[in-house]
């Protein structure tokens, strides 16, 4: 029994006896993937400014191999000693390979051809998406959670997030606020500060424009608008650059000495962090100065 098995296997067809050890190897590695998947992370990299700070908040700190620079620079995050004693790299993939990790979270504008070669290597590599809302932020952390296995610390970061959205519900009149950034663009409500707008009671000027996302606003049309409210792009502490001049024009000068105006740091709502209800309670207390205006 045995020869005759022997023989019939010598005439397999070629491509099945080609076909059959690729096939092995395939399910092998997908089995093998899925168990890698599936196992609690002990070596996770970020690459991200933004996935620095939702790793720093929900995983455990010995999980941590390495964060980018910037965790550390309180201009760009929310919780830069978090990062402190805590190993940081440029976002190379030169530099990431060397920590051996067993997962590595990117964003969305993580360069390409980085989060590719890592992949191409072998490394597990997860691109989390922009936060465009309030519930967006929360899904990040969700999934922050769900890669790192910690998913009842991620739901505590949530409820407080959720605690300090509650705490001062919107007004019945809502008035209108215009994001003015550098270089005369503004912010739609499809995004993370339009939609932290809204929770704190505001309409937009930008959407009267068809302006849902980022572009540039006219200057006429900022001064035709007639906000009642305007919060600017940058403060005293930020560094100087050719597109701020715009924010020196005249006649946003005599709008801003008419309209209560405010400057958010960046930080607080270019990344989908729990920050951003720190940014909902500046717009509040904007929003309380108008009412104050009004009652006069």
């Amino acid at each position: 029994m045995t020869h005759r098995a022997n023989q019939k296997d010598r005439y397999l067809p070629d491509w099945r006896r080609l076909l059959l050890p690729p096939l092995l190897f395939l399910f092998t590695g997908i089995a093998s993937a899925a168990t890698t998947a599936d196992a609690r992370p002990r070596r996770i990299v970020s690459i991200n400014v933004c996935t620095d700070q939702l790793l720093l908040l929900v995983a455990d700190r010995k999980q941590i191999a390495g964060v980018t620079r910037l965790a550390g620079d309180p201009f760009f995050s929310n919780w830069p000693s978090r990062a402190v004693g805590l190993r940081r790299t440029s976002g190379l993939a030169e530099e990431v390979m060397t920590l051996k990790p067993d997962l590595i979270l990117a964003g969305l504008f993580s360069a390409k051809a980085t989060v590719a070669l890592l992949r191409r290597l072998g490394f597990r590599v997860d691109v989390l998406p922009v936060a465009n809302s309030l519930n967006d932020v929360r899904r990040n952390i969700r999934r922050v959670g769900e890669l790192t296995k910690n998913k009842a610390r991620a739901e505590k970061v949530i409820r407080a997030f959720d605690a300090r959205l509650k705490r001062h519900p919107p007004p019945a009149r809502r008035p209108t606020v215009a994001f003015y950034w550098l270089g005369g663009y503004s912010t739609g409500s499809a995004t993370l500060a339009g939609d932290a707008a809204r929770a704190a009671g505001f309409n937009n000027l930008a959407d009267r424009s068809g302006l849902r996302f980022v572009g540039p606003l006219p200057m006429e049309t900022l001064i035709r608008g007639r906000p009642d409210a305007l919060v600017l792009a940058v403060s005293r502490d930020d560094p100087p650059s050719l597109s701020r001049q715009v924010l020196h024009h005249p006649a946003l000068r005599l709008l801003l000495k008419d309209r209560p105006n405010i400057a958010i740091p960046s930080r607080l709502w270019v990344c989908g962090t729990p920050a951003v209800a720190e940014a909902v309670e500046r717009l509040r207390a904007l929003r309380d100065k108008i009412q104050l205006k009004d009652s006069r």
